[in-house]
C-alpha cells in the first residue's frame, strides 16, 4: 500500500503536540543512550538498538557522526528527531557516516519557524517506513547516501531538497515532493520502486541520473521541472505527466520502457532532442474529453525501433495540440508519427515503420 505524504505530515503535527519522554542532554563524558537529547556534537562509539519512541532528539547546531555504527529501531517511532519548535534561529544539523534502520521514520524534523539547514551525508537508510522527511526545512541536502527497502525514501513537504550521488533501491516510492516542495536530483540512481520520483503539487529537477526498473520512474501532477542528460530504462513508464504540469525534457535516453513519456493531458511541456529506443511506445497521449487547452512541443527527437514512435489522440472538444518540429521516426513496428490535432512546424521524417501512412497529422 502506498502512503501519501499528507499522512506523514499529519503524524508529524500530532507528534509536535504530544509530550515526549526523553532523557536530558547527554554529557560529553557519558555514553549516549536511546532517547537522549543531543545539544552538542556527538560521535557514536557503538551501535544503538532502541525500543522507541525516539532514538535521538536533536536541538540546536549539532553534528551527529554515526562513525560507521547503526541506529536501529523497533519498527516504529523516529530514529533522529530534529526539534526546532518555537526556535526562529538559523541552525545547521548534519547527520553522517552510518546506518539508520527499522524505524517508522528514520529521521525527520518537527514543524519549524526558523531557517534550518539539514545535511545528510554517507548514511544508509534500510527497512524504515519512511527513511527521511523534510518538513518545512528550507535547506535540505542528501549526499552520497543509500536508501534501500523503505516504504518511502526521501519526502519533502513545503521544503526543497538537493540530492546528489545517492542510490535508491527497492523502495515503494523513492522520492516524494508535495505542497510546493521540490527536488534537485543529480548523479543518482533510482531503481526498483513502484514510483521513483513523485511530484504532487511539487516539482523536480533531474540531471545526469539513471532511473530503471521502476513502475513509473517520474510521476507528476500539478508540478513543474526539468529532466536532462538522464537515462530511463526498463520502467513500465519512464515519465508520466498528469494535469497542469510544465516540464522541459531534453537530451535524455528512453530505452526498453513500456512507455517512454506518457501524458494524461497535453500540457505546456517541451520534449527536445531525446532518444527513444526499444520502448513499447515512445511518446503517448490519449487525453479525456474534458482536456483543457494546451500545447506540448516535440522537437528534434529520435524514435527508433519502438512499437509506436509518437502516438496521440484527441477528443473533438479538445483545443490541445501537439507541436512537432524536426522529429525522426524509423524502424518502429507500428506507427512512426500518428498525431491527431497537430501543429506542423516542419522537418519531421518517418520511414521504415510498420504502419501506413508513415506520418499522420503532419507532413513528412
Amino acid at each position: 500500500m502506498k502512503r501519501q505524504l499528507s499522512t506523514f505530515a499529519a503524524g508529524l503535527l500530532a507528534l509536535a503536540l504530544a509530550p515526549l519522554t526523553v532523557a536530558g542532554p547527554a554529557a560529553a563524558a557519558d555514553p549516549v543512550a536511546c532517547g537522549d537529547t543531543i545539544t552538542t556534537d556527538l560521535t557514536l562509539t557503538e551501535d544503538l538498538v532502541c525500543g522507541g519512541p525516539v532514538g535521538l532528539l536533536v536541538q540546536g547546531d549539532v553534528t551527529i557522526d554515526l562513525d560507521g555504527h547503526r541506529l536501529t529501531g523497533p519498527g516504529s517511532g523516529i530514529g533522529i528527531l530534529l526539534d526546532f519548535v518555537g526556535d526562529d534561529a538559523h541552525h545547521t544539523v548534519t547527520v553522517r557516516d552510518g546506518s539508520i534502520n527499522n524505524w517508522g521514520t528514520g529521521a525527520t524534523s518537527r514543524y519549524t519557524v526558523g531557517h534550518q539547514t539539514v545535511v545528510v551525508e554517507n548514511v544508509d537508510f534500510t527497512g524504515n517506513g519512511a527513511a527521511l522527511i523534510g518538513y518545512e526545512v528550507p535547506d535540505f541536502e542528501v549526499h552520497r547516501s543509500r536508501f534501500e527497502g523503505n516504504g518511502n525514501g526521501v519526502s519533502v513537504w513545503s521544503a526543497g531538497a538537493t540530492v546528489s550521488r545517492s542510490v535508491f533501491v527497492d523502495n515503494r516510492t523513492a522520492l516524494t515532493a508535495s505542497n510546493a516542495g521540490g527536488f534537485r536530483i543529480s548523479h543518482s540512481t533510482i531503481a526498483g520502486s513502484d514510483i521513483g520520483v513523485r511530484c504532487s503539487d511539487g516539482g523536480a529537477v533531474i540531471h545526469h541520473s539513471r532511473l530503471e526498473q521502476n513502475g513509473t520512474a517520474l510521476w507528476c501532477w500539478l508540478g513543474s521541472g526539468e529532466v536532462t542528460h538522464s537515462t530511463f530504462a526498463g520502467n513500465d513508464r519512464g515519465i508520466y505527466l498528469f494535469f497542469e504540469t510544465y516540464f522541459h525534457v531534453e537530451k535524455n535516453t528512453f530505452s526498453d520502457n513500456g512507455v517512454g513519456i506518457e501524458m494524461g493531458y497535453l500540457d505546456h511541456s517541451q520534449v527536445v532532442r531525446n532518444t527513444f529506443r526499444g520502448n513499447g511506445t515512445g511518446f503517448l497521449c490519449t487525453p479525456p474529453i474534458d482536456a483543457p487547452p494546451a500545447s506540448t512541443t516535440l522537437e528534434t527527437n529520435r524514435f527508433s525501433r519502438n512499437g509506436d514512435g509518437i502516438y496521440t489522440t484527441q477528443a473533438e472538444e479538445s483545443w490541445s495540440v501537439v507541436r512537432l518540429a524536426g522529429n525522426t521516426a524509423d524502424h518502429n513496428t507500428g506507427w512512426g508519427i500518428y498525431v491527431e490535432q497537430a501543429e506542423d512546424l516542419g522537418g519531421n521524417v518517418a520511414r521504415h515503420n510498420g504502419n501506413e501512412p508513415q506520418c499522420f497529422g503532419v507532413e513528412c
